[in-house]
């Protein structure tokens, strides 16, 4: 029964494309949410909460742009704190039910990927956990799959996922209060709206994530 909690979280995640599609990212769908969060607020928490996790369960690609959404439909502070915690608690999921599935996995051949970074992870374990979360540099879902394929203690993981995916979250949810003020702007647009603080700033900053890997490569040698 070890694999119970995978496949409850894969028939969660089957069940609600079944219903609702994917397609939460669209001009359609924010034009949604944003008629929704005039009219009842906490509903709209609610539903972007579970819609945010459960795409985080399925481990989608593009994951960062409800970070976008959140910043458009709810502005900064309440928008980063909520796509914050729900992909911690996205990722926490899949996490556990990956750590539980896998407890008695035994890894054989020296030369296998994951034996390999589970030696690294075993000797600078937090190092290890905050690099991949604050550098973009592999798939969300795929770090969570591996990091409870590798055992990592939940604390640990927890901790560090909040910590780690915090400036990211920051500079998303940034960027789409700047859009969603763009949107708001009256008049003709011009490079004054486009190119207004939060684009900017949020740019700047996922630039200089982007460019991270680079210069830690260059301080290692």
């Amino acid at each position: 029964m070890r694999f119970l909690p995978i496949m409850i979280l894969l028939s969660v995640v089957f069940l609600f494309y079944y219903f609702f599609g994917f397609d939460f990212v669209s001009w359609n769908a924010i034009g949604k949410f944003q008629k929704l969060v005039n009219e009842a607020l906490f509903e709209a928490i609610l539903i972007f909460i579970s819609v945010y996790i459960i795409y985080a369960m399925a481990s989608i690609p593009g994951l960062l742009l409800l970070d976008v959404v959140a910043g458009i439909v709810f502005g900064q502070t309440i928008g980063l704190l909520l796509a914050w915690l729900s992909a911690a608690t996205g990722a926490t999921i899949v996490f556990l039910s990956v750590r539980y599935a896998f407890s008695n996995l035994r890894l054989e051949g020296k030369k296998h990927f994951i034996q390999r970074l589970e030696g690294g992870f075993n000797k600078h374990a937090s190092n290890y956990l905050l690099f991949v979360r604050l550098v973009p540099c592999m798939p969300f879902g795929l770090i969570n799959i591996s990091l409870g394929i590798l055992k990592v203690r939940p604390r640990l993981f927890i901790w560090t996922t909040l910590l780690g995916i915090l400036p990211v979250s920051f500079f998303y949810t940034h960027a789409g209060a700047g859009i969603s003020h763009m949107i708001r702007g009256e008049g003709p647009i011009s490079a004054h709206l486009i190119l207004n603080r939060s684009v900017v700033l949020s740019l700047i900053g996922l630039s200089v994530l982007a460019l991270l890997p680079i210069i830690i490569k260059k301080k290692m040698k």
